[in-house]
């Protein structure tokens, strides 16, 4: 009664089991198994028992898609041997397109069952999910653009690799098992001069457990040098060590791009100064050659008005403006090239200031019969070289007004604005604009749009290096008209 009891007893229990569980004789054959071993197998009870594992309708498979043969079976194997097998994997086609994956462990059991001699226990699990997830990590990993990596630093200092992808062999032409054998291989291929670097962004990010990136040169095992990107992000293991979990990536085609693109830029900006310059010598060449003429044509002129006071006088007149012209432009050339040395700003009303610049340009603004309204701000102070900053705003406006005197309606607007710790002046005419064409040149050194003799181009690139000196700033503003910004640091303490 006990034994009938017990061995019910022990009946349910291996029924209850997920694991598969079977016992084979020594042919093979199938005498005892539990529920979930038809269930995992796919099978009847009456399929299962009584077949044995060289049943060609088991359609057994390997991991890389090979027959799996009855007789390499790991039940056959260790009835063939005595010996035992564990985890071996195996598919199981339940359909054309089903596998279904088991972990397969045998031992040798020799006892007997229902008179009958036991050779074999055979146990199995199912790891379908598990070993879909394992294909798709390695799948993740084998595909990644670098090499992923696991690097570990112990609580007493010694370095590891717990883990490196295969991507390692391409980059540095060493597998992925020689970097976890010798850890200090990857430090060691580190071009000499970055290898401080790379162990003070380690070290940092060990001790603060901050994320890192690293950007250097690596020598490869043939002498090649690279350029690689390391990422990390750090984290606090159980045993008091530091894992940091990253990726290796070869950057080299990038460097090198970017390389070639930054040659380009030079080379461009080179090509632009070079083409500025060539502007500039002719624009000086003309305006200099037209008063070297007049003093040439004048000092030989002279000689035959020596007794003509009044002539005489006229000549040398005429003689001292066109060197005054050609110390202006040679004074414009200093300013440009800030040869001058820096000049003492002081506090300055806007209404002063403008008054001063308006009454220089009155006559212009009448000649060219333009309406000039000034509005604003006018109370308002900055510190500045008042001589400097009224010569720019003259510049402005004696510019509005040559640019608009073809036009029918004829105006001119200036006005002053304090804004947050800048005080702003905008001068507006009645000009429809400039074309986008020439508003990229506006600013570039004598650049101009003037007839030839009318102007060196000076003014504007001028302006605005005088107005960032000022710690300010130049702009061409976009709208229906022309416009132009001068912004200048507000003096705010001595504002009314």
């Amino acid at each position: 009664m006990y034994s009938e009891q017990s061995s019910q007893f022990y009946s349910e229990i291996l029924n209850a089991m997920t694991e598969g569980f079977a016992v084979q004789d020594s042919a093979g054959k199938i005498i005892f198994f539990n529920h979930a071993a038809a269930s995992l197998l796919g099978l009847t009870e009456d399929q299962l028992l009584g077949r044995t594992s060289l049943d060609p309708l088991w359609k057994a498979i390997r991991e890389d898609g090979s027959d799996f043969l009855g007789e390499d079976h790991p039940a056959m194997y260790t009835i063939r041997s005595g010996l035992p097998q564990y985890n071996v994997v195996m598919g199981i086609r339940t359909s054309d397109t089903l596998t279904r994956w088991l972990r397969v462990s045998s031992m040798p059991f020799n006892k007997s069952y229902m008179g009958q001699k036991v050779s074999v226990l055979v146990t199995f699990s199912d790891i379908s999910k598990q070993l879909e997830r394992s294909k798709l990590i390695s799948g993740i990993i084998g595909n990644s653009p670098g090499m992923l990596y696991q690097f570990k630093l112990s609580a007493d200092g010694n370095p590891s690799f717990p883990f490196v992808s295969k991507k390692a062999h391409e980059i540095y032409e060493i597998s992925a098992e020689e970097l976890i054998l010798n850890p200090g291989l990857l430090l060691s291929l580190v071009y000499e001069d970055d290898r401080r670097d790379l162990q003070m962004a380690t070290e940092t990010s060990t001790k603060t457990l901050m994320p890192f990136r690293w950007q250097g040169r690596i020598v490869t095992k043939s002498g090649k040098i690279k350029w690689v990107q390391i990422d990390g992000v750090p984290r606090k293991d159980n045993d008091g060590g530091v894992i940091s979990d990253g990726i290796l990536v070869d950057v080299t085609k990038e460097i090198e791009i970017q390389k070639e693109l930054e040659f380009q830029r030079e080379k461009s900006a080179h090509s632009a100064r070079l083409a500025s310059l060539g502007r500039m010598s002719g624009g000086i060449a003309h305006e200099i050659n037209n008063p070297l003429t007049i003093i040439s044509g004048m000092s030989k002129l002279l000689v035959l008005t020596a007794n003509d006071p009044i002539k005489l006088a006229d000549r040398v007149q005429k003689i001292n403006n066109a060197v005054e012209r050609i110390a202006k432009i040679v004074n414009g050339l200093r300013r440009f090239s800030r040869i001058d040395e820096k000049t003492i700003r002081d506090r300055c009303e806007i209404k002063s200031l403008l008054s001063e610049v308006l009454s220089s340009a009155l006559a212009k603004v009448h000649k060219g019969q333009v309406h000039l309204n000034v509005t604003g701000d006018l109370q308002t102070f900055v510190i500045c070289d008042q001589a400097e900053i009224e010569q720019v705003l003259e510049n402005l406006i004696e510019n509005a007004v040559d640019a608009i005197q073809g036009l029918v309606e004829k105006w001119i607007k200036v006005e002053v604005k304090a804004s947050n710790d800048f005080v702003i002046i905008r001068i507006t005419d009645s000009g429809s604009g400039i074309p986008r064409a020439i508003a990229s040149k506006l600013f570039e050194p004598f650049f101009t749009t003037k007839e030839v003799g009318e102007g060196t181009g000076l003014g504007l690139s001028m302006s605005r290096g005088i107005i960032k000196d000022h710690g300010g700033e130049l702009r061409l503003v976009p709208g229906p008209n022309t416009c132009f910004e001068v912004e200048l640091p507000l003096n705010r303490s001595n504002a009314f």
